[in-house]
């Protein structure tokens, strides 16, 4: 009887482990589910995620290709822009009265331009009636721009002039009224230009591309002060 006893009790203790180890496999289950299940809930997080930041990337890539060619564009049409410019500048002819808005300005016609001692460094053009230095052709790299050539004032600094030359000091005369489109782009050396108040128009590019050294010499308050400052080139003043 007591032999019969201890089996029935043996048989219990064994069920009742079985029934705990069927209830702990089921309990590391259903945390192991669990688990998972926060894993897939994170996995699909950081995928969206990277899906989010893969399309943000795409739409920068876009937006750079976009203004880099926009630029491109813009760069195209002004030098188309230029060149019908000074095609029609050189094919229009003033006939306008003689008299002039300005007395120190006289009417210039292109056979009153005869070789001069400055012309082994500069090419004169005449544009509108307005004697125009339309190229330096020298090699110096100090260089001091006449103000008359034969007895004609000199108007104008035309496009593209010093553009890409090797000056490193220039200085402009009084009377001088205009610089055009890339005057003195690309003069890398350029550190010291003066340029008078009479200078009333810079146009476009007229001084990219130059040293970062650049500084340019005038009158406090006149035109050029101002778009210097607004160009973030240095000034010294006079």
């Amino acid at each position: 009887m007591k032999l019969l006893k201890f089996a029935l009790l043996i048989l219990c203790l064994g069920a009742l482990l079985c029934s705990c180890a069927k209830e702990s496999a089921g309990d590391n289950i259903q945390t192991s589910k669990l688990v998972i299940d926060s894993y897939k809930v994170q996995l699909d997080h950081y995928a969206a995620l990277l899906e989010s930041m893969q399309n943000e990337l795409i739409t920068e890539r876009e937006e750079k290709f976009i203004l880099k060619h926009g630029y491109e564009s813009e760069i195209e049409a002004l030098q188309k822009e230029i060149s019908g410019l000074k095609q029609q500048s050189g094919n229009t002819a003033n006939n306008e009265s003689n008299s002039s808005s300005r007395n120190d300005r006289h009417d210039v016609y292109p056979e009153q331009i005869e070789q001069t001692s400055a012309s082994t460094l500069y090419k004169y053009e005449v544009i509108e009636q307005k004697l125009t230095l339309g190229e330096y052709v020298g090699d110096k790299t100090s260089v001091t721009i006449p103000q008359t050539v034969n007895e004609v004032k000199l108007i104008r600094i035309g496009d593209e002039a010093f553009k890409n030359s090797s000056v490193q000091e220039v200085i402009i005369p009084d009377g001088i009224e205009e610089i055009g489109w890339f005057a003195f782009s690309g003069c890398r050396a350029l550190h010291r230009i003066e340029v008078p108040a009479s200078v009333i128009s810079v146009e476009y590019g007229a001084f990219e591309y130059c040293s970062p050294a650049l500084v340019i010499v005038c009158e406090r308050g006149s035109y050029i002060d101002t778009y210097a400052q607004s160009w973030g080139i240095r000034v010294e003043y006079k």
